[in-house]
């Protein structure tokens, strides 16, 4: 069971349909031109720069980012990883998740409601390197984990961006 931390509920911001364009066209490619982009939403520069700076400032956009072709990398083996955990303090869940955003091969967490608390991705080299990361991650917090399930990713058929 995942410990439940109060927090503060955050301003939604106020975006219309402009920056919904905005945020599609960067969601696609990060690395747009501001002449490009404004042009696509009927903006002037400086109008399509302020709109970008404003949601950055209001958190609305918070990274800007690529998507990576893990197998191109030398990474084409990937898991699902459920984890049920047991005996969970704030502090350790803390350190666990800490742990788990450091590594460098455990690309997404997500704490679900369920039968499991996490989910992770992880990748690696090959199935034996896969197995030392799970190892190792079992090993570091045999305290916390109740249950564990791993499920290989064979193939991908679909991964997309949320459209705004």
């Amino acid at each position: 069971m995942i410990v439940e931390k109060v927090h503060k509920t955050k301003k939604i911001s106020q975006i219309d349909e402009t920056d919904r364009k905005i945020l599609n066209i960067l969601s696609d490619n990060s690395r747009a031109r501001l002449l490009d982009i404004a042009r696509s939403v009927s903006l002037s520069i400086p109008s399509a720069k302020a709109r970008i700076d404003r949601m950055v400032a209001n958190d609305v956009i918070t990274k800007f980012t690529i998507q990576v072709d893990t197998e191109k990398t030398g990474m084409p083996i990937g898991v699902h990883a459920r984890i049920k955990l047991k005996n969970i303090t704030e502090e350790r869940q803390d350190e666990f998740i800490k742990y788990l955003q450091k590594n460098r091969n455990v690309i997404d967490i997500f704490s679900i409601i369920g039968d499991v608390d996490l989910l992770l991705v992880i990748i690696a080299r090959d199935s034996s390197d896969m197995n030392r990361i799970l190892f190792k991650i079992r090993h570091e917090f045999t305290d916390l984990i109740a249950d564990w399930e791993t499920n290989y990713i064979m193939q991908i058929y679909k991964i997309e961006d949320y459209t705004y």
